[in-house]
């Protein structure tokens, strides 16, 4: 999306997590704001991909955290600890699921999708993602992937500009009722 950006790392060892899972995220760092310099975040990488990936939304006034985010280099290093988080897909194949999020609050299905890909698995699924503009959504490529490759049913609501094929407007009881 537009204001959001994706960062991938790799790691100095196999990490083994599950979709859906974060890392909290600390970026050693001189000055930085009373919220300090740690951070926990959705890994937005699939499980069997070999890099980290993470996907952050950035505001006019970012904090020093994002603000040394966006400093680093390739070559930089950032400490990834404390794997949690039970938002994750059932265990069951036979699950129907309803993926519902906003902007960048996709990264935990853009894990899980990407996994689902990578493994060849269509599970029954469908995605509602809304945003401001057809410009700020996120992982769009793989989305699109996932749609041709395993027929993920995918539905874009957005609030200005939406192109054909996308729903106009917010994600709301109606489009829910109509779509799953």
């Amino acid at each position: 999306g537009r204001d959001a950006a994706d960062f991938v790392f790799s790691s100095n060892r196999p990490l083994r997590f599950a979709a859906g899972q974060y890392l909290e995220w600390t970026i050693p760092s001189r000055g930085h704001d009373a919220r300090g310099n740690r951070r926990s975040f959705t890994i937005a990488s699939a499980p069997s991909d070999s890099e980290l990936r993470l996907g952050v939304k950035f505001y006019s006034k970012p904090s020093t955290f994002k603000q040394a985010l966006l400093a680093m280099q390739p070559g930089d290093r950032m400490v990834a600890g404390h794997l949690a988080g039970s938002f994750v897909p059932p265990r069951s194949k036979k699950a129907k699921l309803a993926l519902i999020a906003g902007g960048i609050g996709v990264t935990p299905f853009r894990s899980m999708i990407g996994e689902w890909v990578a493994k060849g698995e269509s599970p029954d699924a469908v995605l509602l993602y809304g945003n401001a503009t057809p410009d700020d959504i996120a992982y769009r490529p793989l989305l699109d992937s996932a749609r041709e490759r395993i027929g993920l049913k995918t539905v874009f609501a957005v609030e200005r500009e939406a192109q054909s094929g996308m729903h106009a407007g917010f994600i709301d009881a109606d489009l829910i009722r109509r779509e799953i």
